[in-house]
């Protein structure tokens, strides 16, 4: 992740924490907010670092995984 992202992140961090697990979904997958809002908690696999997204813009159902860096 690019250095500006880190600002970013710090920033949204402190000034909108309810927020931030939005914007930082948004960025590190570069999903759409009509993509990333209708996502619910049974949506995440955190163990397998996978987010189900059931209104993926273009396509029916789309999954996004994120590898551990």
């Amino acid at each position: 992740m690019p250095e500006e992202m880190f600002s970013i992140q710090a920033a949204m961090k402190d000034q909108f924490l309810p927020l931030y697990p939005f914007i930082v979904i948004g960025l590190e997958t570069s999903m759409r907010s009509s993509e990333i809002l209708p996502i619910k908690l049974e949506h995440i696999d955190l163990r397998r670092r996978i987010i189900y997204i059931p209104q993926a813009k273009g396509v029916q159902r789309a999954t996004i995984h994120k590898p551990s860096c």
